[in-house]
């Protein structure tokens, strides 16, 4: 919309509220760092789904990894399951930020503090 007294002003779509264009300034630097996040640098190109994850043919894909590993598929849940219902419990250890689990590697003993 316009760039005045190092400030940006510009529209944009808000996805949490489809119908609505809404408008935004932001000191230049700002504008230009955000911007700049999408630039991909000289050599790379940019890829959004690609290989197994494509969504072209992906269970096709997935099922020929599961059977290359060697692994089963899970049963497939029964429609309208509540997953929290079928699955079992499940007791691994989580990351407190993220969820993700933890694997444990090695249990360290407790060290006396150094007093030097």
């Amino acid at each position: 919309l316009s760039v005045a007294n190092g400030v940006v002003r510009f529209e944009y779509d808000d996805y949490a509220d489809p119908d609505a264009r809404k408008e935004l300034s932001l000191p230049a630097t700002e504008f230009l760092r955000r911007f700049l996040l999408h630039v991909v640098p000289k050599g790379f190109m940019r890829i959004r789904h690609y290989g197994i994850t494509a969504t072209a043919r992906r269970q096709a894909k997935l099922a020929r990894c599961r059977e290359l590993l060697g692994t089963t598929p899970a049963p497939p849940l029964p429609v309208g399951a509540d997953t929290a219902a079928v699955a079992p419990e499940d007791t691994t250890p989580r990351c407190p930020q993220c969820g993700a689990p933890l694997r444990i590697i090695e249990l360290l003993a407790p060290q006396p503090p150094d007093t030097s």
